[in-house]
Order: C-alpha cells, then structure tokens, then sequence
C-alpha cells in the first residue's frame, strides 16, 4: 500500500503522525532583487532599487549587480 503525501510538504501521514511537522515558509526578504522574467527587458540592462539588471533576449534575468553610490 503506497502512503499518501501531504500537498505542501512531501511528508506521508505516518511521518506526520511521528512527529514531523510541516514549517511555515519564509517570505521573500526586503531588499531582495525580483529576478523574475521580465519581456518587457529583454536584450536590456536597467538599474532599479540600487541594482543592476541584466536580461537576455528573452527577458530572463541574468545578472543583477548591487550598485554602490556615493
């Protein structure tokens, strides 16, 4: 007989029912770079929120660089 896993975690019943117990995910950091695909960018480098990002030509980023000011 297969166990049934839970949705978010992977762990069967039986694991659960041992003691293992599903942990709340962290959320996104503050003042981490949103890397996601931009089409929009693509082929472009653009700086935002104190980053530089790169995107290839089809709108991934590829490269985001902390740029120091001042």
């Amino acid at each position: 007989m297969e166990e049934k896993k839970t949705m978010a975690s992977g762990w069967t019943e039986a694991e659960m029912a041992e003691g293992f117990m599903e942990q709340p995910q962290p959320e996104r950091g503050k003042g981490t770079p949103d890397l996601s695909r931009k089409v929009e960018l693509a082929g472009k480098t653009v700086r935002h929120h104190g980053y530089d990002f790169t995107y290839d030509e089809e709108g991934y980023c590829v490269s985001a660089v902390k740029v120091q000011v001042g």
